[in-house]
């Protein structure tokens, strides 16, 4: 007869009950991005080498298997990123390049649509007025339909002002397009990770998150189209080891919960249009009370999340 120790460990977690449901609500939704876009070319906008894959990596395969252009702006050399011990900044800035080539491969994505802006890392805030300029040509290039930028739930300070870049560029480039915001560290909360004990600042800045998001369960109107990239997780998996020197890194966030929850089998993205003037049009996938969400607060002394 099994102990009572035994049986206690064959129950069910309520992490993994909420886990298990929260990810079938996600796939119940899901939208086929064929049906919203056709075969019309999309631009992924990345803080950093390898944004692109951790946020939307899946989809970028789907598209690509649509026979859709897709573009990749890569907006910082990742040359202060947390996987650079041992490098020099111009020897990490080479190394995260032909790192993102090769993930680009991967993923299906040609050389010449990626494309390389070599703004300095960490200081995309500092760079806005340049890097939209810069957006600008590269939205006047691709003609793209859809851009992805990064959520406006991103803590890091680089995530916050890419976005804020992308939709700037958009509102000089003056052409109505659906933008779909991916989340990367916003991810990071209960019960996609677990509570860490102690007043660290990881097991801080994951705690305010999951009180942010109800734990959990705000999600899904934060995140308003679905994906099932199910057919592609391997290969975006394969996509991510590509970026060698940020893999270590990666999958000691949250004791590896983190990659766990971003190589699932769905993408999840807040959609709506942007019209010529920049302003955030209602779109029939777009909910009201997901648009009016206040931004994230800043974090606090010790919660800054890494950026890779």
């Amino acid at each position: 007869m099994p102990s009572a120790a035994s049986f206690r460990r064959r129950i069910p977690t309520l992490r993994a009950l909420v886990r298990g449901w929260l990810r079938g609500s996600f796939l119940a939704s899901r939208r086929d991005l064929g049906e919203l876009l056709g075969r019309a070319p999309i631009l992924v906008v990345a803080p950093h080498p390898d944004d692109e894959t951790i946020g939307c990596g899946g989809v970028i395969m789907l598209r690509r298997r649509s026979e859709a252009d897709v573009h990749i702006a890569f907006l910082t050399d990742g040359a202060e990123s947390h996987g650079g011990h041992g490098h020099t900044p111009d020897g990490l800035r080479a190394l995260r390049r032909a790192e993102a080539g090769e993930a680009a491969r991967v993923l299906g994505v040609p050389h010449d649509c990626l494309h390389f802006l070599d703004h300095p890392d960490g200081r995309v805030a500092e760079q806005r007025e340049r890097i939209t300029a810069d957006l600008v040509d590269v939205l006047r290039r691709c003609e793209p339909a859809a851009v992805f930028i990064p959520h406006a739930d991103e803590r890091p300070v680089d995530h916050k002002a890419a976005r804020l870049c992308a939709l700037d560029a958009i509102s000089r480039w003056g052409r109505r397009v659906q933008v779909f915001e991916y989340g990367v560290w916003c991810w990071v909360h209960w019960p996609w990770v677990r509570l860490l004990p102690g007043p660290g600042g990881w097991a801080r800045a994951i705690l305010r998150r999951t009180l942010a998001t109800g734990f959990g369960v705000l999600g899904l109107r934060a995140f308003n189209v679905r994906v099932d990239i199910s057919d592609v997780t391997g290969r975006k998996r394969q996509a991510l080891m590509a970026h060698a020197s940020q893999w270590e890194s990666l999958t000691r966030v949250a004791e590896g919960a983190f990659l766990e929850r971003m190589l699932e089998d769905f993408e999840a993205f807040r959609a709506y249009h942007v019209d010529p003037n920049g302003d955030p049009l209602r779109s029939p996938s777009t909910s009201a009370a997901a648009r009016a969400e206040p931004p994230a607060p800043p974090p606090q002394p010790g919660e800054q999340m890494p950026h890779c």
